[in-house]
């Protein structure tokens, strides 16, 4: 038996324990916590809306072709068929087994062989993007690494088949994320000028790839809000810049700093033996991507074409193309051991975020009792005082967009909605309402310590750290 055999089924037995270990803390909650998933979920809720719906006097869709849409239209789906915060949790899920089944196709469309270094991407599921709920990074960036596998897979197929491939792919993560868009474009792009000879056709397939989707974003992006293009952290210096990466890097992993430097330490020492001691060599054009998305993130933006957070979003691809080209030629124990490890470290980052989310959780049923009390239709001042700007709850989860399940569960209406021209299938047909305190009927207020009621304001409930006022018009 060749050592393929021998490692294969520990490679999908580890995969396997991996998916069903992400999977649990979304059996524990009602809407997945994530800080701005309420929000992006209330779009949803007004775009899947019936003709004459009163809330469709305030918002009207505005389907263009944009990039970003692929979870919208995936949600939209699955609303008609399931509850929307069941629908959350499948494409959740769907993210989770896209970042696992990435590095594996990967590492096999590259090496033609079975391993369990690819769940080096497991300890990573739970982490800071998905955290902030960037759906539509996360499912085009495992849609990236997948595509790029898939094109590798057909190097040496006749050109027609990958220029259509080509075409097929380059558009499916478009509609994804423009940022992973990108990645594809600078895989490929590597993967063909560094080969040993030139491919036939290489122009046409990069061509292929690149200008139907740039044609789509030019005529989707005519109508767009005003917005900063590119920003820059400030500069204090080479080794403040180190140390924010460092910090950055440490805070990808969600589940807090042990958990990080174990997951970076078992990252770093797999990394350190592939390099060294592994008989097969690993593949060097998909090392110099890696080095590539390396650089990107020491030396991207913080914030780019309207896109927040860009720098560390670089980890996302950068994890994935790592996990997938990690080469150790390993028997059957070795392989077990090494798969122990990471699933062990997977597991722990399962316990840690199971808590949490019950937390936060528990603040959802406290925000469930509160929206009860708002009647269908009216308008809510919604704010966060004390909780920074992130509205985090220690311990917890952040409420910051808490609003949008008032838009789903009270079909109030909501100037806070991610509605932005240029960037979602939605818009406000009044951008002016509601513009001040005496157009809103409630203030809801999140707050961990008591607050002073607003003027006019008369309180009708306190649940938690949720207190509702009723305010006199």
């Amino acid at each position: 038996m060749d050592s393929n055999q021998i490692v294969r089924p520990v490679a999908i037995a580890g995969g396997v324990t991996a998916l069903l270990l992400a999977l649990v803390p979304l059996l524990l909650v009602t809407y997945p916590p994530l800080q701005d998933l309420p929000n992006h979920l209330a779009r949803i809720f007004i775009l899947g809306l019936p003709p004459g719906h009163p809330l469709l006097d305030h918002y009207q869709p505005d389907w263009r072709p944009l990039p970003n849409l692929v979870t919208d239209v995936l949600l939209l789906g699955l609303a008609k068929i399931m509850p929307l915060a069941l629908a959350a949790k499948f494409t959740v899920a769907l993210i989770a087994l896209g970042w696992l089944v990435a590095p594996m196709l990967l590492h096999w469309a590259i090496y033609r062989r079975h391993a369990v270094t690819p769940l080096l991407a497991a300890p990573f599921v739970f982490n800071q993007a998905l955290q902030m709920a960037f759906l539509n990074f996360l499912l085009g960036t495992g849609l990236a690494v997948i595509c790029f596998a898939i094109w590798v897979l057909l190097t040496n197929r006749r050109l027609a088949i990958r220029i259509t491939a080509a075409l097929a792919m380059g558009l499916l993560i478009y509609f994804s994320h423009l940022f992973a868009f990108a990645i594809f474009l600078i895989a490929i792009g590597i993967w063909e000028l560094a080969a040993p000879s030139p491919p036939r056709g290489r122009l046409w397939l990069l061509a292929s790839a690149l200008l139907p989707a740039l044609a789509l974003y030019m005529l989707g992006k005519a109508q767009t809000s005003g917005q900063v293009l590119m920003a820059f952290q400030d500069w204090d210096g080479p080794l403040a810049f180190l140390a924010g990466r460092a910090r950055q890097l440490i805070d990808f992993v969600a589940t807090g700093d042990i958990w990080s430097l174990l997951t970076i330490g078992a990252t770093t020492a797999l990394l350190a033996a592939s390099l060294a001691f592994a008989r097969t060599r690993p593949d060097r054009r998909t090392g110099i991507i890696c080095a590539v998305l390396a650089l990107l993130f020491l030396l991207m933006p913080g914030y780019l074409l309207g896109g927040s957070n860009v720098d560390w979003r670089m980890l996302a691809p950068l994890i994935l193309f790592v996990a997938g080209w990690i080469t150790l030629d390993l028997g059957r124990r070795a392989s077990v051991a090494i798969a122990v490890v990471l699933i062990g470290l997977a597991s722990g980052e399962t316990v840690v975020l199971a808590q949490k989310w019950q937390a936060g959780e528990a603040l959802y049923r406290d925000f469930e009792l509160i929206a009860a009390q708002v009647p269908v239709g009216a308008t809510v001042a919604y704010s966060t005082p004390g909780l920074g700007t992130d509205g985090n709850v220690p311990g917890a989860t952040s409420v910051l967009h808490f609003h949008g399940y008032l838009v789903i569960e009270r079909q109030t209406v909501d100037p806070a909605i991610f509605a932005l021209p240029g960037q979602q299938p939605l818009r406000r047909i009044d951008a002016s309402f509601p513009a001040t305190a005496a157009d809103y009927d409630y203030a809801l207020v999140a707050s961990m310590e008591p607050t002073d009621p607003p003027a006019d304001g008369t309180e009708v409930a306190t649940t938690g750290i949720f207190r509702l006022y009723k305010l006199t018009r």
